[in-house]
């Protein structure tokens, strides 16, 4: 388990760093990297619970999660 927190700790901080990385840029595809970072803080979200971490406020200030994101996490998009 403790692999797969790894694994997507990983793919969570690449989301949060595209979309810093977006932001300012013209035509960016901010909303979609939006949802594309808060489906990753979700996926994260879940494999702590797995692994009994439940202090989710301490991964919000680990990995700086912008409250943009956070109040996308969980929401399905219907494209």
């Amino acid at each position: 388990m403790a692999d797969a927190l790894g694994r997507v700790g990983r793919k969570t901080e690449e989301a949060l760093e595209t979309l810093a990385g977006a932001r300012g840029v013209d035509e960016a595809p901010i909303e979609d990297l939006l949802h594309a970072a808060a489906d990753a803080v979700f996926g994260l979200m879940v494999q702590r619970e797995l692994c009994s971490l439940r202090n989710q406020g301490d991964m919000i200030q680990r990995y700086a999660i912008p409250a943009d994101v956070m109040s996308r996490v969980g929401i399905v998009r219907r494209d």
